[in-house]
């Protein structure tokens, strides 16, 4: 209970006293009639979209077990509300008119699989992963629908629509904004983001990445060699070379910031992603420091013990006659010489009994 209260004092929920269901409803009905009556929209598409009786969308937490303290992730059912049909039809509609996907995107972790197993793996190259904190609670509704109805107009896409520019961004704000709902005995307004389980979620949360990662793109100097996303999740590579920390320059930064700011992002959240960033990149630098600098070591600790391989010595035998003790004195004198004047050659001497 405290988790899902937690959530529900975020900006994005305002508690009301009273349901707003049937306001809600009546004014979505109103605009559908009215696009009939103009002949936008067919009978029968009215009558799909149109609500009567809806029920009260109702919100419960779903706990993230792969994380610590097992935070949950907050699910607005919408199945039986109002606009329930009419998100599913708008979902359809921007799906099958969006011109083209990024080539960031992931399907799945198969394809995930496909298009990682041919990069060459070296030493030189540093594994990065993170994701978007809360992403459908934090998309700025407003901000996802008018890139949504642009891309649709710069590809004049929205022309197998049978709605125009104003209607089509009336139609999408009717399903995404101020959206009522439940908990417990409760009744709350989200005022922004996109209520995750509503069939809009997962297109217009796509569609505003890619449109913040094409904006990335533009002024990035230090990109990374790989970067894939999965919704929220992003995987990429980066050259051992490259200046982590600098992926995102100063002004980089400062723009980023301009961005988050403009599209609705609080100014905690918009430190905290930062602070958390600089705390991975550092701990990526650090590492990459001390492993330098233990090859450094291990280098220097090579350089001091290394002697020179100890040569083969090539034995010589000699034989000299024994004359007593003169020889004995003799041969360890020609051996101490020559192991002198020719330490590779080992000299044995061996006395032969001298016949008169």
């Amino acid at each position: 209970m405290e988790k899902i209260q937690q959530i529900l004092q975020l900006k994005q929920f305002i508690h009301t006293p009273n349901s707003l269901l049937k306001v809600k409803e009546k004014e979505m009905n109103n605009y559908l009639r009215q696009l009939h009556k103009e002949n936008i929209i067919t009978k029968q598409l009215f009558r799909q979209l149109s609500s009567n009786c809806s029920s009260l969308s109702c919100m419960y937490g779903q706990p993230k077990m792969h994380k610590q303290g097992y935070p949950l992730r907050p699910i607005i059912s919408p199945i039986g509300s109002y606009n329930y049909e009419l998100s599913k039809y708008l979902a359809n509609l921007l799906k099958n008119n969006r011109t083209t996907k990024p080539n960031s995107s992931i399907r799945d972790p198969f394809d995930l699989v496909r298009k990682i197993k041919n990069i060459n793996c070296n030493k030189n190259l540093i594994m990065c992963t993170f994701d978007v904190d809360a992403l459908y609670t934090n998309v700025p509704a407003k901000e996802a629908i008018e890139i949504a109805v642009k891309d649709m107009i710069k590809s004049k896409t929205i022309n197998n629509t049978p709605f125009n520019e104003i209607q089509l961004k009336r139609l999408l704000e009717i399903a995404v904004h101020n959206i009522p709902f439940r908990f417990m005995n409760d009744n709350f307004l989200q005022t922004d983001g996109v209520a995750m389980g509503s069939p809009l979620e997962p297109i217009l949360a796509d569609i505003f990445m890619t449109n913040l990662e094409k904006k990335l793109n533009r002024f990035s100097k230090n990109k990374p060699k790989v970067w894939y996303r999965y919704v929220d999740d992003i995987f990429c590579i980066f050259n051992s070379e490259q200046n982590i920390t600098n992926v995102l320059e100063k002004k980089e930064l400062k723009q980023l910031k301009l961005i988050l700011k403009t599209n609705g992002y609080p100014d905690h959240i918009i430190r905290r992603g930062i602070r958390e960033g600089a705390i991975i990149a550092n701990k990526i630098i650090k590492k990459q420091q001390q492993q330098q600098q233990q090859q450094l070591l291990d280098n220097n600790n090579n350089n001091n013990n290394k002697t020179s391989p100890t040569p083969i010595k090539k034995k010589i035998s000699l034989t000299v006659s024994y004359y007593g003790q003169e020889s004995i004195i003799l041969s360890g004198k020609t051996k101490k010489i020559c192991k002198k004047l020719i330490p590779h050659i080992d000299v044995n001497v061996a006395f032969k009994k001298h016949l008169h």
